[in-house]
């Protein structure tokens, strides 16, 4: 028996020594390690790499095989080796966050033009309010001297008014358009009211979590019980079927309604019949599948909310994901991993207990994310992000700096807000969708406010800075400053010449100011010195003034009698003062040709419409000026 005992023995140890020298353990094969330099949270454009401790044999989550890669999204990144007969485990994540600041651009026409003073605005950024509610309490006031007891629900009236359901209080209450809250029908008594959906008609449907009930409430206040007895499980006629914490509810186009039955980690359908059904999941069964009906399974549905097409769409607090049901019932996950916080693609997003759900018309999700303190975003193309929050905390402002604590349930209104039922903060926050989100400005010049005045011309932009991160730059304006050049005088056919490109001139006869000479043209002097001329421009910016012309006896004019051209340029007719009656007048043009002839009087109108703009001579007895006509 020694004998036989021993050969076995040896014949065990190698196999043993066979089997050792074909198989490698994990041991053999460990998990990398990933190491990177600088920040995991990187601003567009910014770049983080991470780098695995095996030198060779990776397999990255992106796909990449590399020892290092380079990252410029958001997103969870995990590295595993693979060699022959041995595959590692996944190394500890590197969560990336991307900080993405919208492109702005500065508010009015493309171009500008003045003086010294040229203002150039950037648009508001959206901000986080406080509509109603402070420190905890019941009380009917406005504002926030109104108060709640850790509000849950939240819907939007046809008028725009607002319904909560004030889940400490046990009890509905109302906000008005003028932000004045009081309590909302004959019901003050309810057991944990939760999430709500209200129709085109303000009938509210609204689910009483604590006695598994769903109340139907008239616009009036007035309310009855619509399905539910007591706390349980079991489908059937409404006023016989059991729900165990219903939480969320909605509605289809052809009157079924949907409740996300949170304890029987199912949803629920209600027909227009009367009749109760488990329309996806297993009834009292938690766990995590997709696929059709009863074959999917839920763990505490929470929100929910349907498309057009009738599509649901759930927030799963307990699997911490985004659940999609089709109207056949086949379900699919569409955001969400595992319990976390992380933006990037639909599938590495991660939540905590995501509650609230609201769908916009571009097909853009928002989520209200309870335990991170956060409302996210999910785009229509599959990118979560994250509009606000951080640490729990009440402060209100623009996206980067407001904050929230424990968000329950949201509703989307049609004029472009969310409101937000901001749970432990015994508030109701107004999220401003209108506008974009930012923190603050950043033009090309350095600076920081929202307005900026450029000190020369040039091409102008605005950034937009969101969580320390500064967006590109927005559609440039071109800003024109200060008067035009300052004008030459010259001398032509007896008269000064300014020069084109002003509004109104300004002549000057040394320290005289002449001030019924307002145009262009000054005309023939009659009086030797120095002239100087300053000007008006088309930006209404007045410039200095002109090197002084000095007229001499060959450039003086000595007319026979005093008389003046008002106005000179002249439109459609002027005025010549100061003759004698009888006094022949001809206007002619520059050539020579006579075009008017009449005879004066001691104030005389003469009508010039007719001629073309330009310049004329006008003979007075002996005398000349010129006429400008500009028109």
């Amino acid at each position: 028996m020694k004998k036989i005992y021993f050969t076995l023995i040896v014949l065990y140890a190698g196999l043993m020594s066979a089997y050792s020298s074909h198989v490698k353990y994990l041991d053999d094969c460990p998990a990398p390690t990933i190491t990177y330099s600088g920040a995991t949270t990187i601003c567009l454009g910014e770049t983080v790499t991470l780098t695995s401790s095996s030198a060779e044999n990776n397999l990255w989550s992106n796909g990449e095989t590399t020892q290092s890669v380079t990252v410029n999204r958001a997103g969870v990144f995990t590295v595993k080796t693979i060699t022959t007969g041995c595959t590692s485990d996944l190394s500890a994540p590197v969560i990336i966050s991307l900080n993405e600041a919208p492109v702005i651009s500065v508010e009015g026409a493309a171009t500008r033009s003045g003086c010294t003073g040229v203002i150039l605005s950037g648009p508001e950024p959206a901000l986080v309010t406080t509509l109603a509610g402070s420190s905890a309490g019941m009380l009917n006031d406005t504002g926030t001297a109104a108060r709640f007891r850790q509000p849950l629900g939240i819907g939007v009236m046809p008028d725009g008014s607002l319904l909560v359901s004030d889940y400490g209080n046990g009890m509905m209450r109302k906000i008005s358009v003028s932000g004045v809250t009081s309590t909302f029908g004959t019901n003050t008594s309810f057991f944990a009211p939760a999430g709500m959906y209200i129709d085109g008609s303000g009938t509210t449907y609204l689910c009483e979590a604590g006695r598994g009930r769903i109340h139907v409430i008239a616009a009036n206040g007035s309310s009855a019980i619509f399905a539910g007895t007591l706390p349980g499980y079991n489908d059937g006629p409404i006023l016989s079927a059991k729900f165990r914490y219903p939480a969320g509810i909605t509605a289809d186009a052809s009157g079924n309604f949907y409740v996300a039955d949170y304890d029987n980690h199912v949803i629920r359908k209600i027909s227009p019949v009367g009749i109760v059904s488990t329309f996806a999941g297993m009834g009292e069964t938690l766990g995590y599948a997709d696929g059709v009906g009863s074959a999917a399974r839920f763990f505490h549905p929470y929100g929910i909310t349907s498309d057009n097409s009738g599509n649901l769409f759930v927030t799963e607090s307990g699997n911490h994901k985004i659940r999609k049901i089709t109207p056949d019932g086949t379900v699919t996950t569409i955001a969400g991993s595992v319990i976390g916080y992380a933006d990037g693609p639909a599938n590495e997003a991660r939540f905590s207990s995501p509650c609230g759900i609201d769908m916009d018309v571009d097909g853009n999700f928002y989520i209200a994310d309870l335990n991170n303190n956060r409302i996210r975003k999910l785009s229509a193309d599959g990118q979560v992000t994250t509009l606000i929050g951080d640490t729990a905390g009440n402060t209100d402002g623009t996206f980067g700096v407001a904050q929230l604590q424990n968000p329950y349930l949201l509703q989307l209104s049609n004029d472009g807000y969310l409101y937000v039922a901001d749970f432990n903060n015994n508030r109701i926050r107004k999220i401003d969708l209108n506008k974009p989100g930012f923190d603050s400005w950043y033009w090309v010049e350095g600076s920081t406010s929202r307005e900026f005045s450029p000190a020369i011309s040039g091409s102008y932009a605005v950034k937009s800075v969101l969580r320390g991160c500064t967006s590109a730059a927005g559609s440039p304006v071109t800003v024109t400053i200060g008067p035009a050049a300052t004008p030459v005088i010259s001398y032509v056919s007896d008269m000064l010449d300014a020069g084109p490109g002003g509004l109104r001139y300004f002549w000057f006869h040394g320290l005289d100011y002449l001030a019924n000479d307002s145009g262009r043209y000054l005309q023939s002097p009659v009086v030797g010195g120095s002239y100087t001329v300053s000007m008006r421009d088309s930006n209404g910016c007045q410039t200095g003034e002109s090197v002084a012309f000095e007229v001499t006896a060959t450039t003086e004019k000595t007319p026979t009698a005093i008389f003046r051209i008002v106005p000179n340029p002249a439109g459609s007719r002027f005025r010549i003062a100061g003759i004698a009656p009888g006094t022949k007048i001809e206007i002619s043009n520059v050539t020579g040709q006579k075009l008017i002839s009449i005879s004066g009087d001691s104030e005389t109108y003469i009508d010039v419409q007719n001629l073309a703009a330009g310049l004329y001579n006008v003979n007075i007895g002996t005398g000349v000026l010129k006429l400008v006509k500009d028109r």
